[in-house]
């Protein structure tokens, strides 16, 4: 079930300003005081606030945290990164977590930002969380301050793996030099700029290469060398974002094809959580987000259940399918175990409907003696409004009623009720 996470402080202060939407947190943030209590609250916010709770919370990584170089900073950009992350996150995690940007821009203030660019950020930030707010998920996030560090809990073994880490850059660098389209321009003497544009629908990167006398200028020599820059820098990210899931405590999620090459060149099995991030549901995109969450709140037991099951099943899919990917494993375990529990399921209840709706219309008479309660008929195909049936056809009818609610009761024990309801919802 959901549990409530700590209302956000920023929304808290807006609120005690009577702003609740963007153009009235622009209002109040343009005020000369604004940012002087801002800096106030955020500082003893910072202070208090407890590490997350030791739960299945999933952490958000690079180009889902909403305050890196690979978010984009549009509004619009934004909220679609709230909705992948929200939409893969909201059938499996007890809490998202992100970065407390806003606490972050106001106690180390960059001195690149005036106070005009501070106030717009700040906006920004509100934005996101009045958004986030409006989904209904804000009881399903919980921001983490990030400027008094960890919170005492070392960073994994896994980054002191020298042969393992290695392994996973050159994963990362090879997949550049094979699939990426780099572009290459001279911009000066023995200075060239190279683009690269990693992965389909993946931002392109400008790498400028100023190379010494002696070393070669040709395309393939151009070539590796950018590569191994790029590759240098999605590691170094990945390593922070790592680190970060290690004080934090939970699985990391990230949209960065490069974290998921050198994850998997890593040789580790798949954690079970990061492959159920990445089991999607295409039936349910045009669900809104606020109204998954409140089937989850509403099926909180068959939430578990079904977690339990993706849980299990992820483990002994990885043992299955040793060396498969993450997505991999995400889409076996939805085309083999989901969608055919799924289609079972529909099958049961499809039936059981079916055979009760023929015997009432087999008892349906042309003299009235009473009428079965059109609530009770109402779901039945084939069964006309206002249709009588014999007084003695009543209790037949009666205990076949109980029959079919009992075989839809049933549908409710199986680990897959939480998201065959939220399927049904759908349609």
């Amino acid at each position: 079930m959901i549990r409530d996470c700590e209302p956000y402080w920023l929304l808290t202060w807006l609120g005690s300003k009577g702003a609740s939407t963007s153009s009235e947190a622009a209002v109040v943030l343009g005020r000369s005081s604004a940012m002087r209590e801002l800096r106030s609250v955020a500082e003893q916010w910072s202070q208090s606030a407890a590490a997350p709770p030791p739960t299945l919370n999933l952490v958000a990584g690079s180009g889902l945290r909403l305050n890196d170089v690979f978010s984009c900073p549009n509004p619009n950009c934004r909220r679609r990164q709230i909705d992948v992350l929200f939409r893969h996150a909201w059938h499996y995690f007890d809490a998202i977590l992100l970065p407390d940007v806003a606490e972050s821009l106001l106690l180390d203030p960059s001195n690149d930002l005036d106070s005009d660019e501070l106030r717009g950020e700040i906006l920004g930030i509100a934005e996101n969380a009045l958004y986030i707010k409006g989904l209904g998920a804000d009881s399903l996030v919980q921001y983490y301050p990030t400027t008094h560090g960890a919170y005492g809990h070392a960073a994994g073994s896994r980054l002191g793996q020298p042969t393992c880490w290695n392994a996973a850059w050159e994963a990362v660098e090879n997949s550049i030099l094979k699939e990426a389209n780099l572009i290459i321009e001279k911009t000066g003497d023995r200075v060239f700029s190279v683009e690269v544009e990693p992965a389909p629908n993946e931002s392109s990167v400008t790498v400028e290469i100023r190379l010494s006398e002696g070393e070669p200028s040709n395309e393939d020599y151009l070539r590796s060398l950018a590569a191994h820059q790029v590759a240098s820098d999605c590691m170094a990210v990945l390593e922070e974002d790592l680190k970060l899931a290690d004080v934090l405590r939970g699985p990391l999620a990230s949209t960065l094809w490069s974290h998921q090459r050198a994850i998997s060149a890593m040789g580790e099995a798949p954690d079970p959580a990061n492959v159920a991030f990445n089991v999607s549901f295409p039936t349910l995109e045009s669900v809104p987000i606020n109204e998954l969450i409140a089937i989850r709140q509403a099926n909180g037991d068959a939430f578990l259940a079904f977690r339990d099951a993706l849980t299990k099943a992820a483990r002994e899919m990885s043992v299955l399918s040793r060396g498969s990917s993450r997505d991999r494993l995400a889409t076996q375990i939805k085309e083999q175990i989901i969608d055919p529990e799924i289609a079972r399921l529909n099958r049961r209840l499809r039936t059981a409907r079916q055979s009760f709706a023929k015997k009432v219309v087999g008892t349906i008479a042309l003299s009235s003696v009473g009428t079965l309660c059109a609530a009770s008929l109402g779901a039945i195909p084939g069964v006309a409004a206002g249709a009588v049936i014999t007084a003695s056809a009543i209790g037949n009818l009666n205990k076949d009623l109980s029959k079919f609610i009992e075989e839809k009761d049933g549908i409710k024990l199986s680990d897959m009720y939480f998201i065959w309801k939220a399927l049904e919802h759908a349609e």
